[in-house]
């Protein structure tokens, strides 16, 4: 049978076949049972995981036209998260050119992630031209996330507080055998560090408790290289002002499907005011900086650069 005797049929039982377009649409949107699927999910991600993760969601909502996927009040539990990680919302809209090329492109916008919103979105970008692999264009932006929140979660050696706003733009090429090329901006507001002990390759050191107006931290990942254009934490009258700038080596490996970071060398220009009380606070953590010290009224500037080979081994100090 040819194409022509095929689409002759199709126009003759053309009304039959709009009924049966109707009935299944009609099934799926209104009678298939969708809030009831979050038990499935849940219990084949939590047999993938080797029963590591438990996933739970109040429920599904799925629109055919523009297709949308929307999880509500979801809960993540995991040895590997030191408290449950809960998301209001997350609402999934994929793009064309995930029917038509089969590539992974669309938005994704979560709302009441550690008490902030945002989005991400994924379009197809240029091959690249050493290896013609393709790559995609990724945008990320996040506000108002409680950077308390996360210190709970990742249960941080040095808990900190504030809000952070972030914003990510580039290429990435999915399998990362070639080194993404992003733009990072991280923007602070009411930075607060609560006073902890930590253990360094120097020894154990004691962190001073200390709040910051502002702060901002302006990067750039590129040919395996997170180069800081743009490092200034703290504005008068705050009691620690740190500005600066440099370098660490990051690539960004592939280890049967489990993307792994790795940092090498390092180095930065550092200027960093203290005032009189947090240098009576810091102790050790500050005495070891002596040398690159100029008084100042009520306060000292350390001027000094830092680098090393590895973040396991102490560093090297030069003015």
């Amino acid at each position: 049978m040819n194409l022509k005797k095929i689409f002759t049929l199709i126009w003759k039982q053309k009304w039959r076949f709009l009924a049966y377009l109707f009935w299944v649409t009609l099934f799926i949107v209104l009678l298939f049972p969708i809030n009831q699927t979050h038990f499935f999910t849940s219990l084949q991600i939590y047999q993938k995981s080797g029963k590591s993760m438990l996933v739970l969601f109040d429920k599904i909502e799925i629109q055919l036209f523009p297709p949308t996927f929307e999880v509500q009040n979801l809960q993540v539990s995991s040895p590997l998260l030191n408290d449950q990680l809960n998301v209001g919302s997350i609402l999934l809209k994929p793009f064309l050119d995930l029917f038509v090329k089969q590539t992974v492109t669309g938005q994704v916008a979560f709302d009441d992630l550690f008490k902030g919103h945002g989005q991400i979105t994924m379009t197809s970008g240029p091959k690249t031209p050493e290896t013609g692999l393709s790559t995609h264009k990724i945008s990320f932006t996040a506000e108002n996330i409680e950077l308390s929140e996360i210190s709970k979660i990742a249960s941080l050696s040095v808990p900190l507080d504030g809000k952070i706003k972030l914003d990510l733009e580039g290429l990435i090429e999915p399998s990362f055998n070639q080194q993404p090329d992003l733009d990072v901006v991280i923007d602070l507001k009411n930075f607060n560090v609560y006073s902890a002990e930590i253990n360094t390759a120097m020894g154990p050191l004691n962190i001073p408790g200390f709040e910051l107006t502002t702060g901002r931290i302006k990067a750039r990942l590129s040919a395996g290289k997170l180069i800081i254009s743009e490092m200034a934490l703290g504005t008068e009258p705050d009691p620690l002002i740190l500005k600066g700038q440099g370098f660490i080596n990051l690539t960004l490996e592939n280890k049967q499907g489990k993307i792994t970071p790795r940092f090498s060398n390092y180095q930065f220009e550092l200027n960093l005011k203290a005032s009189d009380t947090i240098i009576a606070k810091a102790g050790l953590f500050l005495a070891l900086l002596d040398n690159y010290k100029t008084p100042l009224s009520s306060a000292s500037r350390y001027k000094f650069k830092i680098s090393g080979n590895s973040f396991m081994a102490p560093p090297s100090i030069t003015p």
